[in-house]
């Protein structure tokens, strides 16, 4: 299964471990770039037995995007982004 990721924080991993948690044997999880944030909050699933990120963000226990983020150094892309 591949669901959407709908890109709203992470709040957005509760519509994944609800899907996960209805899915009938084991689970394991594979998170891209964003994703891996996803997963690792969805991965407390019961049935979740593996994470596995692919370039991805594996953020530590209480640790937030932004801090993950505030910690690699800044992107020339940044500079032509318009906020």
């Amino acid at each position: 299964m591949a669901p959407a990721n709908p890109l709203r924080g992470l709040a957005s991993a509760a519509s994944i471990a609800s899907l996960v948690s209805q899915i009938g044997g084991p689970v394991l999880l594979v998170g891209h770039t964003y994703g891996g944030a996803l997963i690792t909050v969805a991965g407390a699933a019961e049935n979740v037995v593996g994470l596995v990120y692919v370039a991805a963000y594996v953020p530590h226990e209480r640790e937030s995007l932004g801090e993950l983020q505030g910690a690699l150094p800044r992107s020339p892309l940044m500079s032509h982004l318009n906020e």
